[in-house]
């Protein structure tokens, strides 16, 4: 829980009188930690989504391909918000940038360091999981995550409830690329919507 301190290290190696072997070593330590902060704020920054402070679109799709295309297996989800537009028409902008902000919370607290959260859009997000050698547990977990998608909202004068739409993907024996499984999710996320919405469908 301490501060992180950085330092840049220069080590000058003095060969001795005759130049056969080292006789003295100097070591200098700068204090770079102002300048590296700044850096990594900045890079944080380029990754993270505006509003809900997880993993904006770009960031997202490296992420996942570079997991997807050297893994054999893995879970993929795709999920939305059903009626967004309609919240937004009836309720304001804010309101549904409050929704997704929540939305969002709810999700990773349900997610572990390795998994891959990140917001594709809108109102569109996307997950990444690692597979497990236990497939109904996999499932099980998908749904406790899904679970977390769903909350009754109530701020001032508005209440509603709030549920969502998922396609999840589960895949293995081959490497996949992040277009080709989103437009495998993004299907099923669909077959949910047509199943009458606050529906997972896992393919």
């Amino acid at each position: 829980g301490g501060e992180i301190v950085w330092l840049h290290m220069h080590i000058v190696f003095v060969l001795d009188i005759r130049g056969e072997s080292i006789g003295d070593v100097f070591v200098m330590l700068t204090d770079c930690t102002r300048e590296m902060t700044e850096k990594m704020n900045n890079l944080e920054f380029a990754r993270t989504d505006y509003l809900t402070h997880i993993w904006n679109r770009r960031y997202t799709e490296e992420l996942i391909e570079e997991k997807a295309s050297r893994q054999e297996r893995g879970i993929f989800m795709l999920f939305d918000v059903d009626k967004f537009k309609s919240v937004n028409d009836s309720y304001g902008h804010i309101t549904g940038d409050d929704l997704l902000v929540k939305i969002s919370a709810n999700v990773s607290e349900k997610l572990s360091s390795g998994d891959v959260f990140g917001r594709l859009g809108g109102d569109e997000f996307v997950i990444w999981l690692e597979r497990s050698d236990n497939e109904e547990a996999d499932k099980e977990r998908v749904l406790d995550i899904f679970k977390a998608t769903k909350f009754h909202y109530c701020e001032k004068d508005i209440e509603m409830d709030i549920h969502c739409s998922a396609g999840v993907i589960f895949f293995k024996d081959k490497p996949m690329t992040f277009d080709k499984l989103y437009a495998k999710a993004d299907e099923a996320m669909y077959e949910a919507k047509r199943s009458g919405r606050d529906t997972i469908i896992m393919g």
